[in-house]
């Protein structure tokens, strides 16, 4: 169910993805480890064992897709591949001298950049490598992003033989003047070909990444990529709006002298799109994602069992999420902490015994409460404040914030309970934002557009 262009226009705002809560621009710029061990020794250090995901940031591309908001380092000298794992696993052994005691890995996810920029046998040296400081859980689930283009058989055996299950690739659009424009050319045999091969050796779930309101996209051009994307079945689609931010990444300058879709036409693309897309068995989780009912991830939304965090929806809740890399977020429950953006901060800071933060964020017992109630939203469509209670002046500010989409039958609202309807999925961003009590909506332009 879609609503109306009135309503498209009217809570197409500027909002947190809320992968995190407080949103980012929001954290401590300065974050120091001193900070860091205090906090952790003061919420960790009576847990007997620790699970974790860990997600590993590795940054080389060999060459510039125009849209990309990533951090990432254009490079083809692939001599940089030893020098970074070997900084990988001395700020892996820096986490694990301050656990003291037993970890296990639920949930590794590989990001970039481009992972498979890295040769299959330098991916083996580091998964050998981490395999050998960290027990790896039963209940595990590993997966890797892609670039079909450079990547082949080799990587995908490498990937399989260390428990590598999903696969994750970046089509963004099979129109090849729209590939032409954003620097991202890639043939449909490529994308075939990962997606044929993954599943052959055993990979249980595909996701296409698919990007909307990129240059020449119409509605009809949209249809054709999904005809295309159809004849793969994908397990899971996650269909993004490009956000146009060249003043954060200067490379997206670069579109900004074609013609972007805004206004009515890219609201005509979004609903053309959701509509192919939950006719032909995708159905929507809300913040951009589909699903087939035979993907883990919308089992777990049925079981109640979803998760959200930096690498989007997940099947995994645990304990910690490490980001290792550069630029890598971990998220400790209690507190955040970012690594240094600057690839050569990064490189040279990272020595034994120290970090390389640059910048953190401790929770207070309102932002607990509130990122629990945006998660609940995020996954399970509905929280209530019985369960999790806010300062009654706080509760009131919430729920005037509240009743416009209440007015707009986008949510059912009583005085304890907030139910997301069919029709309000769409705008399940701006739903969680009548809880931030720090981004000012329509005042800060860093964030992408709703839809």
């Amino acid at each position: 169910m879609l609503p109306n262009e009135e309503l498209f226009f009217k809570y197409d705002l500027p909002v947190p993805r809320y992968t995190s809560y407080p949103p980012y621009p929001y954290w401590k710029k300065i974050f120091t480890q001193e900070e860091f061990l205090n906090t952790y020794n003061a919420n960790f250090l009576t847990k007997n064992e620790i699970e974790i995901s860990l997600y590993i940031h590795l940054p080389f591309c060999e060459s510039l897709c125009y849209f990309c908001g990533c951090n990432k380092v254009i490079t083809k000298n692939h001599e940089l591949e030893i020098p970074y794992i070997n900084k990988l696993l001395i700020e892996i052994d820096n986490y694990l001298n301050i656990f003291k005691r037993p970890i296990k890995l639920k949930e590794l996810h590989l990001g970039g950049g481009t992972p498979t920029f890295f040769s299959p046998s330098n991916l083996k040296l580091l998964f050998s490598e981490i395999f050998k400081r960290i027990e790896i859980s039963n209940n595990r689930d590993f997966s890797v992003e892609v670039h079909p283009k450079v990547t082949n058989k080799e990587h995908f055996d490498v990937l399989k033989e260390y428990s590598f299950e999903r696969l994750s690739i970046g089509v963004q659009d099979f129109n090849p003047d729209v590939q032409k424009i954003i620097g991202r050319e890639q043939t449909y045999n490529d994308i075939e070909f990962c997606t044929q091969y993954a599943r052959k050796i055993g990979f249980k779930s595909v996701n296409f990444d698919l990007i909307y309101g990129l240059p020449e996209q119409n509605p009809e051009s949209i249809l054709a990529t999904l005809s295309t994307v159809y004849k793969l079945k994908p397990d899971r689609i996650a269909f993004y709006s490009y956000a146009h931010v060249p003043q954060l990444k200067p490379s997206q300058s670069k579109l900004s002298k074609t013609s972007l879709p805004s206004g009515k036409e890219k609201h005509l693309i979004y609903k053309t799109a959701f509509d192919s897309l939950t006719n032909n068995s995708y159905f929507s989780l809300g913040f951009d994602h589909f699903a087939l009912n035979t993907d883990s991830l919308y089992q777990s939304a049925l079981q109640g069992k979803l998760h959200r965090n930096f690498m989007g929806f997940t099947t995994q809740n645990s304990s910690i999420l490490l980001g290792i890399g550069v630029s890598a977020i971990s998220d400790f429950g209690l507190f955040y902490v970012q690594n240094k953006k600057s690839f050569s901060e990064y490189m040279e800071l990272t020595r034994n015994e120290s970090f390389n933060f640059e910048s953190g964020y401790i929770m207070n017992e309102t932002d607990l409460v509130i990122k629990q109630h945006i998660l609940n939203l995020a996954c399970y469509h509905k929280t209530s404040f019985q369960h999790f209670p806010l300062d009654v002046n706080l509760k009131e500010k919430i729920i005037e914030n509240l009743i416009p989409y209440k007015i707009d039958k986008l949510i059912e609202l009583d005085n304890e309970t907030i139910q997301v309807t069919p029709l309000g999925l769409v705008f399940l961003r701006n739903i969680c934002s009548t809880f931030d009590q720090f981004t000012e909506l329509k005042k800060n332009t860093s964030y992408s557009q709703s839809i």
